[in-house]
């Protein structure tokens, strides 16, 4: 037996805004001189990205000190590359401005002296011959990583299917603390593309999320229950996929996984009606045609939630790059995934997500 109920889901778009006027010169009085960077994201002692505030209708991806990207250009070379038309960059610094948060970049020091940066001879990308100039860029830049990037900006990136349950600290929304199983941010993947012309002063190279995200609130709505694997399934939701840098239009799944799931079986994560469990899931970016399910396993068995179009049986389509938190979901009896304590029916976020309606799930 069937029983549809609904639920809120409020998106959050995870772009990035393009900024404009950059000051420009003549290529020739440039050439060979070091291209000075920096790197916009919106939305840390460690070396990866973090997840930020709330910023007008924004998650924030906040950069930190040491992060590492990797920039390839068209008509830009390597100083010391032979023909090397990339390079690594690594964070000095970041200031956060509303939904934006723009870092500072410097080179790796491999071949650099005391003097090279105040002489222009820094290692890194430096200005040719063309007048115009492309640059795609990936984050995290690492040796044999989790996404790699290559010439014109093609992309391949690999987001796993299995990860271990467990939480660190907590969080609190509408009234009932979370414990909070956080996404490991080194596959919060991002990409730019950018296009110059005469050698700007400083390139503003603008990252957005190469991942969709689903935030997941759990509890119960009257009893105790041990959670020992939650997961998004779905066609191609996790693996292996290609892209061209800065166009989510263009991603392809090479090699997919129907799930990403959190799971533990020696130690399920305890949920009741005032402590639950908060997940967040990266998968990949593309707009999904087939149906999108959450499923949740305790120790008394499996429930399955699938999204669903208001009035209809069609899936609800998840847009790729963005950001769904799904609140005040309720564990209840076996068999049931409820929202809320008196089955409200909420509407979606028009701001988020541009249309109105709510998504209807049933529990299999």
């Amino acid at each position: 037996m069937k029983e549809a109920i609904r639920i809120l889901a409020c998106a959050a778009i995870l772009g990035s805004a393009i900024l404009t006027g950059c000051e420009k010169t003549d290529i020739n009085s440039r050439k060979g001189e070091v291209i000075r960077f920096s790197a916009v994201s919106e939305g840390a002692p460690s070396t990866k990205t973090a997840y930020g505030s709330d910023q007008d209708g924004y998650q924030i991806i906040n950069w930190s000190v040491n992060d590492t990207i990797r920039i390839w250009s068209d008509n830009a070379t390597h100083r010391y590359g032979d023909d090397q038309h990339w390079a690594d960059y690594y964070i000095t610094g970041f200031t956060n401005d509303g939904h934006l948060s723009t870092a500072t970049l410097a080179t790796e020091q491999l071949f650099n002296t005391d003097n090279d940066n105040e002489n222009n001879t820094a290692n890194g990308l430096v200005w040719g011959e063309e007048a115009t100039c492309q640059f795609w860029g990936i984050y995290p830049s690492k040796k044999d990583g989790p996404i790699t990037i290559a010439e014109n900006g093609a992309v391949e990136a690999t987001l796993p299917s299995a990860f271990t349950l467990t939480t660190s600290g907590t969080k609190t929304d509408n009234d009932i603390s979370y414990k909070v199983c956080a996404p490991d941010m080194n596959y919060a993947f991002m990409t730019a593309y950018q296009k110059v012309e005469n050698a700007p002063a400083k390139v503003n190279i603008e990252f957005a999320p190469a991942f969709t995200a689903f935030e997941v609130y759990l509890s119960s709505s009257d009893e105790e229950f041990s959670v020992k694997s939650i997961g998004i399934e779905g066609t191609g939701v996790a693996g292996r996929y290609t892209m061209t840098a800065g166009n989510l239009s263009t991603v392809a799944v090479a090699a997919g996984s129907g799930a990403v799931t959190y799971s533990n079986e020696d130690s399920p994560v305890a949920v009741t009606p005032t402590s639950g469990l908060n997940v967040t899931f990266f998968t990949i970016p593309v707009t999904n045609t087939g149906m999108i399910s959450l499923r949740v396993v305790t120790t008394e068995g499996p429930a399955v939630l699938k999204f669903k179009q208001k009035d209809s049986s069609d899936p609800y389509s998840f847009q790729a790059g963005q950001k769904y938190r799904i609140h005040l979901l309720k564990m209840g009896g076996r068999w049931q995934i409820l929202f809320g304590d008196d089955m409200t029916v909420e509407p979606w976020d028009e701001t988020a997500t541009g249309e109105g309606g709510s998504t209807e799930l049933i529990v299999e």
